[in-house]
């Protein structure tokens, strides 16, 4: 059955608390080598995800909708279990949704950090292409499957499963340290700025599509 907008960006939000939550747990433990105690969760932090992610599941879920009727409006191609449906709303995905969210994911974490809006201008400057690089690695095969095999209704739902993992190697890379990055061999900018105490691990769009 179809959900409305409303339960998709309840459940981006939850996803996106979710994904954080273990994001902090990942990074406390890797901090300290899994010894010793271990920092404060980050409630203010976690905020900030979350209201990133209900607006993510709201605008999700009208630009499934609307790829879709663009799609079969067309009479060229089924938005599900067609080649070229599929193809063309990875593509679509691609070039219009990824630049737009990265640059939207940039900007609203700069502000609610407190940053302004100079700010998010530099981190858009400094890291925007290399975002928009990484997301398309992560979610090009992901929507290449969701955009064939998953019906309209479900495409929110997978996104945000799949944005589960996603979203950790996100907020890791989002709140973490430059040696940490190098470790999982992301090939990403630092943040705006680094953590007091760069922790010696490793470290890891609904989400973005």
């Amino acid at each position: 059955a179809a959900r409305g907008a409303g339960a998709d960006a309840l459940t981006a939000l939850g996803l996106y608390l979710l994904s954080d939550a273990a994001a902090q747990r990942l990074e406390a433990g890797a901090a300290d080598g899994g010894v010793g105690p271990h920092p404060g969760w980050d409630a203010r932090r976690a905020l900030r995800y979350v209201a990133f992610g209900a607006c993510d599941g709201f605008c999700s879920h009208f630009w499934f909708l609307g790829l879709s009727g663009a799609v079969e409006g067309s009479g060229w191609a089924a938005s599900s279990g067609s080649v070229g449906g599929a193809a063309a709303q990875v593509l679509a995905d691609a070039a219009l949704l990824s630049p737009v969210w990265c640059a939207a994911f940039l900007a609203a974490m700069a502000l609610l950090e407190g940053r302004g809006a100079r700010g998010a201008a530099r981190a858009l400057r400094r890291d925007w292409l290399d975002l928009v690089r990484g997301n398309l690695f992560a979610w090009v095969p992901a929507n290449a499957f969701m955009y064939f095999w998953v019906p309209v209704p479900w495409r929110v739902t997978f996104t945000g499963a799949y944005s589960l993992l996603y979203t950790i190697v996100l907020s890791l890379w989002a709140e973490g340290g430059r040696g940490a990055r190098r470790a999982w061999g992301l090939g990403l900018p630092p943040p705006e700025q680094e953590p007091t105490a760069p922790p010696p691990r490793p470290r890891g769009g609904g989400g973005g599509g």
